[in-house]
């Protein structure tokens, strides 16, 4: 059997009573494929900044000798307690940060 609808899209019922599409959806899911890269674009757009942002901040406080080996692990500690199951913040990763802002401030 076929039905048509409003939209002109032909369905047709299969002997186990599954609505089948009988046009070509491809387009949609370029579109989905898309959206899904560019929103994994602007994720990682935001972790770059969020990370030249902590970089930049303990650069500016170890460049001042505010901040040392200690203040950076009461930092990462500080983190890993306010905000629970988060992870990317340990200490070698907090310099990590600072590495890469001044690494690529100069550029």
């Amino acid at each position: 059997m076929t039905y048509e609808g409003m939209i002109n899209i032909k369905l047709e019922v299969n002997d186990s009573n599954k609505i089948e599409p009988n046009q070509n959806f491809d387009g949609i899911i370029e579109i989905i494929e898309k959206s899904r890269r560019n929103a994994f674009k602007a994720a990682n757009r935001e972790f770059i900044d969020m990370y030249w942002e902590i970089g930049k901040y303990v650069s500016e406080k170890v460049s001042k000798n505010e901040w040392g080996k200690s203040v950076v692990k009461e930092l990462s500690d500080f983190i890993q307690h306010k905000n629970e199951g988060i992870k990317g913040f340990s200490p070698q990763n907090i310099w990590r940060m600072k590495q890469f802002y001044e690494i690529y401030s100069s550029n």
